[in-house]
């Protein structure tokens, strides 16, 4: 698999179809990338309503360590951030919620382990799992960040974005409005942004004045 999913952080992982392609979102438990996990996804799916799940024709046998691994890829490859915005978004829509304003706001998570915290930090394509401000006051450990944006209405988070542990949110909220906000007004039509001071700088400032936001 690429670079960057051996670290990944999140529970949410791609159970790819096996013919024709075809994808359900299934949460397996745990944040764990071990083979032993990847060699029980058969045993796991053996009891699971498959054929609603993903498709018909689809065997607990098909969805292998192999077919994860691919899908894994395949999801590397079109961008998670990107593929669950569009997925929210649909939700939102499909929910009728009036979306006035979004909630958008960070959080580090500790994590045990080594990881890649010795590797090379200015890999762009590898979340860098490393020690950072904690907002779960264990500065002792390393950890990662995670960026969410929510709408009001209901509390559904319509964005989500990995960074590395010692990543500044002031720097992550400036790229997220540079490279989505825009999407997120012409799907949703929300009037309003709402975060804390990391929001209020000069530079980010100028970038939601670029993009008309109301005041």
């Amino acid at each position: 698999m690429k670079a960057g999913w051996g670290c990944y952080p999140l529970q949410l992982l791609l159970c790819h179809s096996y013919e024709p392609p075809c994808s359900c979102f299934i949460e397996i438990g745990g944040a764990k990338t071990e083979s032993s996990l990847f060699q029980s996804l058969p045993e796991f799916f053996e009891d699971k309503p498959i054929d609603r799940l993903i498709g018909e024709g689809i065997q607990a046998e098909h969805l292998n360590d192999k077919i994860l691994g691919r899908a894994l890829d395949s999801l590397y490859d079109v961008g998670v951030s990107d593929l669950y915005l569009n997925l929210a978004i649909k939700v939102v829509n499909h929910l009728k919620l009036p979306c006035k304003a979004l909630n958008l706001d960070g959080t580090s998570l500790h994590t045990d382990g080594v990881y890649n915290s010795n590797e090379n930090p200015d890999d762009l394509n590898c979340i860098h799992i490393c020690r950072g401000y904690s907002r779960d006051h264990r500065p002792d450990l390393n950890q990662v960040v995670l960026q969410l944006i929510t709408e009001n209405e209901a509390g559904i988070p319509v964005f989500m974005a990995p960074a590395s542990g010692n990543v500044n949110d002031k720097t992550c909220f400036q790229e997220i409005i540079k490279n989505h906000l825009s999407c997120f007004k012409a799907a949703l039509n929300n009037r309003y942004l709402v975060a804390d001071a990391a929001m209020y700088v000069a530079k980010t400032l100028q970038l939601l004045d670029k993009q008309m936001l109301p005041d």
